[in-house]
């Protein structure tokens, strides 16, 4: 398993959340050279999150982080075209989490699988144990456990489950989920978390959990961000 920190960018500028209050700080310092940063402290992939569409539309920040990081990039944001993608793609972006239309659109997703095979994700979002798709709120586990089976057989880069801050510690029976949702040979499976301590990823990566995305913020209060860059470095 790896560990991804994730960064934010508002308007191509980088942006912090807040502990306290939860709203977005910017931050002074060069999304590039941030990322380095990471890459100095042992990260081998990291994940920039689109909060406006910006990235999206140029995509000359992405090449340049490519380029000047040596980080594999993985992109998340509202992706919801095909011109979205291959932009991305192009710039570099070793994957590419989809916006809803993935979920909301089978036939679109197919398709754009079949043209970005390995490079895309899909994701889901979890907010009080229950999972919202396609205009249904459902029970996370028969959600999740049907979602899988549609994208089985899918040459996806992976599956991501993402939890709100109030989900973001999970339990017993949502480890056993993730543990049902790695046997089934699927996608890679992926978890975004606002917060984890050093045994909740040991307890991910028991369950055959592939990646844990964590906010930088996360990352830097309260873990040793070297530490768990050695720890997890595939």
């Amino acid at each position: 398993m790896i560990v991804l920190p994730s960064i934010q960018l508002r308007g191509g500028a980088l942006v912090s959340l807040h502990p306290r209050t939860g709203s977005d700080v910017r931050i002074d310092l060069d999304a590039v050279a941030a990322t380095r940063e990471w890459a100095d402290s042992g990260y081998q992939r990291l994940q920039l999150v689109d909060s406006d569409g910006f990235v999206s539309t140029d995509t000359s920040l992405v090449e340049d982080i490519v380029q000047n990081s040596g980080l594999e990039i993985q992109v998340s944001g509202d992706v919801h075209t095909t011109d979205d993608i291959e932009r991305l793609a192009d710039a570099g972006a070793s994957s590419i989490v989809l916006g809803s239309r993935a979920l909301d659109e089978p036939e679109w997703l197919a398709g754009v699988v079949d043209l970005f095979p390995g490079v895309l994700v899909v994701a889901s979002d979890v907010h009080e144990r229950k999972v919202s798709m396609r205009g249904w709120v459902r029970n996370v586990r028969s959600d999740l456990l049907d979602l899988a089976g549609e994208l089985e057989g899918m040459p996806l880069a992976g599956l991501l489950i993402r939890a709100s801050h109030a989900d973001s510690r999970w339990g017993s029976p949502e480890l056993a989920l993730f543990e049902d949702l790695a046997e089934r040979g699927g996608p890679p499976l992926y978890i975004e978390t606002t917060n984890a301590d050093l045994p909740d990823l040991r307890a991910l990566e028991n369950r055959g959990v592939s990646a844990v995305v964590l906010p930088e913020f996360a990352l830097r209060d309260g873990l040793d961000v070297r530490g768990i860059a050695q720890e997890f470095a595939d």
